[in-house]
C-alpha cells in the first residue's frame, strides 16, 4: 500500500480540483484562468503603446517637483554656461530624498547612457525619462487591475446566464472539465519537481503515477493533430 501513497495524493487533487471547477462552473473556471494572462498581456501592451503621452503630461510635474524641493544644482555664477551634469542632478535628487522608489532604474539609466545624451538639458532628460517610467507604471497598475475587475464583472453576469435549464448543466459538467484539466496539469508539474528533488520515484512505479509524468505529457501533445 505504500507504494501507491502517491497514487492516492494524485487522486484527491484531481478530486478537490473537480469539484472546486464544479462549484464554480464553466464560465468562471474559464475567466478565472484567461483573466490573468488577459489582464497582464493587456496591460504590458498598452503601458508600452500610451506611456509615452502620459510622460509628457509628467515632466512639467516632475520638473516642478525637483524645483520646489530646491534638488536642482546650482550654477556657478561665475561661469553660468557651464551647466550642471545628469549625475550632478541625479546625486542631487538622491540627496533631497526625491523619487526613491525610482532611484535604482534612473541609475541603471545614467549608467546605460540612456539619459543624458542629445539635445536636451540634463533636466530635461532625466524628468523625461523619470516620467516615461512612472506613466508606464501607472498605466500598467491601472489597466491591470481595470481588466481584472471588468472581467470579474463580465464572468459573473455570464455565470448568471448559465444558473438558466440546461445551461446550468453545461456549466457544472464544464467547469468540472476544467477543474480536472488544472489539477491534472498542476500534477504533472508537483510530479516532475518531486522527481528532481528525489521524492517521486522515477520512473514512476504505480499506474496513475506514470500518467502524470512530462514524458506522458509530452506524448499526448505529440499525439494531437498538427
Amino acid at each position: 500500500m505504500e507504494g501507491y501513497i502517491f497514487d492516492v495524493v494524485i487522486v484527491a487533487l484531481l478530486a478537490l480540483f473537480a469539484w472546486r471547477g464544479a462549484v464554480k462552473g464553466l464560465v468562471l473556471s474559464l475567466c478565472g484562468l484567461a483573466a490573468v494572462f488577459v489582464a497582464f498581456f493587456g496591460a504590458q501592451f498598452l503601458s508600452e503603446q500610451f506611456c509615452g503621452p502620459v510622460g509628457n503630461i509628467l515632466r512639467p510635474i516632475i520638473i516642478q517637483t525637483v524645483r520646489g524641493a530646491g534638488a536642482e544644482p546650482e550654477l556657478d555664477p561665475e561661469d553660468p554656461e557651464d551647466a550642471y551634469t545628469v549625475d550632478e542632478l541625479l546625486a542631487s535628487i538622491q540627496e533631497k530624498g526625491l523619487f526613491e522608489g525610482f532611484s535604482d532604474l534612473l541609475e541603471q539609466g545614467v549608467a546605460s547612457d540612456t539619459v543624458g545624451h542629445g539635445p536636451l538639458s540634463p533636466m530635461d532628460a532625466l524628468a523625461g525619462y523619470l516620467a516615461k517610467a512612472i506613466a508606464r507604471a501607472l498605466l500598467f497598475a491601472l489597466v491591470f487591475f481595470g481588466g481584472l475587475l471588468a472581467w470579474f464583472l463580465l464572468s459573473h453576469a455570464l455565470d448568471l446566464a448559465f444558473k438558466l435549464p440546461v445551461l446550468a448543466e453545461i456549466n457544472l459538467a464544464g467547469g468540472l472539465l476544467v477543474g480536472l484539466l488544472k489539477g491534472g496539469l498542476l500534477t504533472v508539474v508537483l510530479v516532475w519537481i518531486g522527481q528532481v528533488a528525489g521524492l517521486v520515484p522515477n520512473p514512476p512505479s504505480t499506474p496513475i503515477l506514470s500518467l502524470f509524468t512530462v514524458d506522458k505529457l509530452w506524448e499526448l501533445l505529440d499525439a494531437l493533430p498538427a
